[in-house]
């Protein structure tokens, strides 16, 4: 049985100590579903491995007899240390795998194989040698795993003496070039606008991609280059020699004649503009994906540069030269840590009085970035310039993107819309940091980083999305497949059978054409961001620069999180005050403001809430309504509340279905006390055995093991329909055990019974 005793640094927190045996694991998911606030440590004495493995399982920590507390939680503990731990305690060979397991998976992320082979060598008693070998063999294995998902460039490429050599052997020799040059090499103002300077001077017409408005404005200005926003005259693009145009717009008819004569192609960003047009918002996208293919394929002089030209450039290309040099980040240092931990870092340097400092933070969530500036604000009592990309063109966030240089503010937050085309060389900030949650690529990531070209430290924060992209992908693609590999699990029947239908229906809905490169991108992108946590630092690595985990803080950690929480109350009811005094827009203001975004705050609360008033539907917009709506994040709670409750009919091969399900959960938790624990449980199983159905309706559902994360998830999936839950004390049991329900609030209830 487990022991329990105090914890003797907190007098309020108990220690709970699990036997290392058959029952281990079900013993320590016990204790973390009873008392979740309790440090569980299981015993490592007799089976470390098995100690390892339950603690993993139940996010536990580890304690030893002649040891004491190892690790209050072994997510927490360096991997170097849990595999000395290993080898020291058990001296098989199979302990000896499991180790340089751990070891491999921290040289992915922080490199220094050298040392950390030495580490296990002198743990265990084998040759250094040996232990290299088998911790190589399985870090080739994760490297591998995600080339295959980053598609590295392989390709025959020369390096360049200069910038300048590189203008003139294209403007020499015309042809295709791939440029894969780093950040502040010249590739814009040395190459790019120097040879489409020179194909102008000749009298050839010119065509320039980019992905963003924001590149397309500030690139290449010379005279006779003509914008594609600037074609509101036929004249315009008639008389036009050369003309910058964003990739969405190519299938334009106007540009059409343009397009297929041009003499040079350049395409700036390249890697980024194939991302955007196989997985950003774009309309047509098959018709932009061909014409942009037609447009590479058909003209005989093209450019592609990028700092991160990848492999489907090449392929999109085809036989093309390339000139490469190889990012070199060796001055600059990465230190690594929780997202949390980092959070609470980079709010104390931003509002410190002892040291005050200039501030730079990347954040790849908006919540995030708008949170963060609110804790911030509060604490020193100056708002920190926010730039998104509903404030980028916001007078303060559009002045600072045009000249980054500036010294007007002390702290600025800025989400992906700044990812390329601004460099901050001014030495202004002196401390930098990075949130990221899985919501860019790494390269973006770093794109995002890098934009200081001064910064010679990044203190990087990283969490793992609790909800998989990559299944969303699966499920968005291959819905049929997903629903029958679901529904085969059930059924009772022999393998061969099953295999016999399974195969039926992949070869019924296989991908072709223009699918099977968009599922190739949109499911590469997923693993790569549902893998953040290893991905970004194995990319910085990658890249040279020099990474360092730092080690868990749990003081830090905590107060990232509360600050995270508050900052995000203090935003909502922001919003909610802002929205209130706003006055609504007109409908030529909406249009506008969706095409090119709002010029500032009055006009973007203005369309906010016209938007929301219009999909609410209600007769008085109260504040009510302005909490619920927030900056957009309610519309998809609000269709999704009256898909529940306005007799929508899902179709699904399940009976009863998603809706019918939650519609009883929710009348059962609003109307009655009876709504426990385990019947939040039974309805995540009920829901996790139609998957297919409840994520293509567009829920989110986590992969939840314990008892106690499936009925957290169910409040979460509940939230999304706008319904707030709380869990309350009924009585006790003849045990004297404490006994909970869950319900349903009915401010939560009525609220959004108003937009039914």
């Amino acid at each position: 049985m487990c022991s329990t005793k105090k914890n003797p640094t907190k007098a309020t927190q108990e220690v709970t100590i699990i036997p290392n045996d058959s029952n281990a694991l079900k013993l320590a998911s016990q204790s973390k579903a009873d008392f979740p606030q309790h440090i569980r440590l299981v015993s490592i004495d007799g089976n470390t491995l098995n100690a390892v493995s339950v603690a993993y399982k139940t996010a536990s920590g580890l304690h030893g007899t002649s040891l004491g507390q190892i690790t209050k939680c072994i997510y927490n503990m360096p991997k170097v240390d849990l595999a000395t731990l290993i080898v020291k305690n058990d001296d098989s060979d199979y302990a000896l795998d499991r180790a340089a397991s751990e070891i491999a998976r921290d040289a992915f992320v922080s490199g220094n194989l050298e040392g950390k082979a030495s580490a296990l060598a002198a743990a265990s008693g084998r040759s250094r040698e040996a232990c290299r070998e088998l911790i190589s063999r399985k870090l080739i294995k994760l490297t591998d795993e995600m080339n295959a998902r980053s598609n590295p460039l392989n390709a025959t490429v020369e390096v360049p003496a200069s910038p300048e050599a590189i203008c003139e052997s294209i403007i020499a020799n015309g042809g295709k070039y791939l440029l894969n040059l780093p950040t502040a090499y010249g590739k814009t103002s040395k190459i790019l606008e120097p040879v489409i300077q020179s194909y102008l001077n000749a009298g050839k017409k010119v065509l320039l991609i980019t992905h963003r408005r924001s590149i397309n404005k500030n690139i290449a200005n010379i005279p006779g280059m003509v914008s594609y926003d600037e074609c509101v005259r036929p004249s315009v693009i008639e008389g036009a020699q050369g003309l910058k145009v964003v990739v969405n717009s190519i299938v334009n008819n106007q540009f059409k004649v343009f397009v297929e004569a041009a003499d040079l192609v350049v395409i700036d960003e390249a890697t980024q503009v194939i991302s955007h047009v196989l997985g950003g918002e774009v309309r047509d996208r098959q018709a932009v994906w061909n014409t942009l293919d037609f447009v590479v394929k058909n003209a005989q002089n093209v450019v592609m540069s990028d700092a991160d030209i990848d492999s489907r450039c090449a392929e999109m290309l085809g036989e093309a030269k390339v000139f490469s040099i190889k990012q070199n980040h060796s001055r600059v240092k990465v230190a690594t840590a929780g997202i949390d931990q980092v959070r609470a870092m980079a709010v104390a340097v931003a509002t410190s009085i002892v040291k005050p400092r200039n501030v730079l933070i990347a954040c790849d969530a908006v919540k995030e970035a708008n949170a963060l500036a609110k804790v911030i604000e509060k604490k020193n009592g100056q708002a920190p310039l926010v730039i998104t990309a509903e404030t980028a063109k916001w007078p303060e966030q559009a002045a600072f993107i045009a000249n980054p240089n500036t010294t007007d503010h002390k702290v600025v937050i800025y989400s992906p819309v700044i990812t390329s085309a601004l460099s901050i060389t001014s030495g202004h900030f002196s401390a930098h940091f990075g949130l990221f949650q899985g919501h860019v690529v790494p390269k973006d990531a770093i794109q995002m980083l890098r934009r200081n070209r001064t910064a010679r430290l990044f203190m990087i924060g990283i969490k793992a999305s609790a909800y998989s992209k990559a299944e969303v992908v699966e499920v968005a693609f291959k819905k049929e497949r997903a629903r029958v590999d679901q529904a085969l699990c059930s059924l009772n029947i022999d393998d061969e059978t099953r295999a016999k239908v399974r195969a039926a229906v992949y070869a019924e809905t296989a991908l072709t054409g223009f699918k099977v490169v968009e599922y190739k991108h949109c499911s590469d992108e997923a693993w790569l961001k549902d893998h953040i946590q290893n991905t970004l630092p194995a990319t910085l690595l990658a890249q040279g620069f020099r990474v360092r985990v730092m080690g868990f803080d749990e003081y830090l950690s905590r107060a990232g999180f509360i600050a995270d929480s508050q900052g995000r109350k203090a935003f909502k009811k922001a919003m909610a005050s802002k929205l209130m005094g706003a006055k609504s827009a007109s409908q030529a203001a909406m249009d506008r403001v969706k095409d090119a975004g709002s010029v500032d705050e009055a006009e973007f609360l203005a369309v906010t809430r016209s938007r929301a008033e219009a999909v609410m539907n209600v007769q008085e917009f109260t504040e009510g309504d302005a909490k619920v709506w927030g900056q957009g994040q309610g519309e998809s709670k609000i269709r999704k509340f009256r898909q529940l409750f306005n007799g929508v009919v899902y179709e699904t091969s399940s009976q009863p279905d998603v809706l019918d399900r939650l519609r009883d959960a929710v009348n059962s938790m609003s109307e009655t006390n009876t709504w426990n624990g385990q019947s939040s449980i039974a309805l995540y199983d009920q829901l996790n055995a139609m998957r297919t159905d409840v994520i293509a309706m567009g829920i989110k559902i986590s992969a939840a093991k314990s008892d106690q994360a499936k009925q957290a998830d169910i409040s979460k999936i509940l939230a999304q329909f706008g319904l707030k839950t709380k869990k309350r004390e009924r009585t006790k049991s003849a045990e004297g055990k404490k006994i909970f329900f869950y319900t349903v609030t009915a401010e939560s209830l009525d609220q959004m019974k108003r937009y039914i």
